[in-house]
């Protein structure tokens, strides 16, 4: 695929994208980060993950309307731990919110009831391993990582948990090794690129066995290294990169955000700005390219319908908000 994710798509047309303009009901609350996103119904979710009340916005985007979802707290339903995730149940029409411990289902169309209750909750059953980082629905399975090994996915009605492939380097670098996944809407096929990794992949079934095919380009740089008192952090160096930081699916495409820039200055500083970008890559379900999408800002986060009429995209500002993009 060449020596970069951007040469892979060289081929490829851009176009600019039209922004539609979007505008939240009145006395609605403000974003703090809007660090993921997700579609579902008409409903965006927003994982606004260092707000500290609500791990959660949800914004109704045939009204306007936004809502603080997902309190923190030792209450009932409440999140207890500030890592929350949300997975897009789109068969079913479910949202569900997570913490680690535990995982609460919403139906959709009650999101935006004044006292809205989950239909039932469960927790993951996963031995002496657990789902670690971004993960996703897909055909009533919970997919992502583990802290053992890079793949991992939780069979919700059975209650049963699968691992695939270790770790370059071992179990160690788990951290190192982070990605964020899509998931087709209807099948089961799901996409990740990784963070700090230079390589994306798409990941089926065949026969009942799971088929990885992957892209990479370049060497591994992040390492990550056990402190004395046994806690693990990744070192970091002057060459380490962002790769990947959002994921989007939809029927018939894969949307990437890829940034390709240091994590660093050449004096060793961490970059502050410089890491987002105003491009969204689009494949097709085999990982060909399809185009490179102009924003003509940059973003932090993207979705996408099922249907892929719109693009939502978060922008990455200190006051971020949602845009609307029509795609072609």
């Amino acid at each position: 695929m060449g020596n970069s994710f951007e040469e892979y798509f060289d081929s490829a047309n851009e176009i600019n994208l039209e922004k539609i303009s979007f505008e939240k009901a009145e006395e609605n609350p403000f974003f703090s980060n809007m660090f993921i996103l997700g579609y579902i119904d008409s409903v965006i979710v927003v994982n606004e993950l260092l707000d500290s009340d609500y791990t959660f916005k949800l914004i109704d985007l045939k009204s306007g309307r936004v809502k603080k979802f997902g309190k923190r707290g030792e209450g009932p339903n409440e999140l207890l731990s500030d890592g929350g995730y949300f997975l897009l149940d789109h068969e079913n029409n479910h949202l569900i919110i997570g913490d680690g411990y535990f995982n609460y289902v919403y139906k959709v169309e009650e999101l935006f009831e004044e006292n809205v209750l989950p239909i039932e909750s469960f927790r993951f059953e996963t031995g002496d391993d657990r789902l670690m980082g971004h993960r996703v629905m897909a055909n009533g399975s919970v997919f992502g990582s583990s802290y053992l090994k890079r793949f991992a996915s939780y069979d919700i009605s059975e209650s049963t948990f699968d691992t695939y492939e270790e770790y370059p380097g071992g179990e160690s670098q788990a951290l190192a090794h982070q990605a964020y996944f899509l998931a087709h809407p209807t099948e089961f096929r799901i996409a990740y690129g990784m963070r700090s990794y230079p390589e994306f992949g798409i990941i089926s079934e065949e026969n009942d066995q799971l088929e990885i095919k992957k892209w990479n380009w370049g060497e591994v740089n992040s390492r990550v290294e056990e402190r004395s008192d046994g806690t693990r952090a990744s070192t970091g160096s002057l060459e380490d990169e962002l790769h990947f930081f959002s994921t989007a699916g939809g029927n018939k495409s894969i949307f990437f955000l890829h940034s390709g820039a240091k994590l660093r200055y050449p004096d060793g500083r961490v970059r502050r700005e410089g890491l987002l970008t105003d491009k969204v890559y689009q494949l097709d379900w085999k990982g060909n390219p399809i185009a490179v999408l102009n924003l003509g800002q940059e973003v932090k986060a993207i979705a996408v319908d099922p249907e892929e009429n719109y693009l939502y995209a978060s922008t990455g500002s200190a006051n971020p908000e949602l845009l609307i993009f029509k795609l072609p």
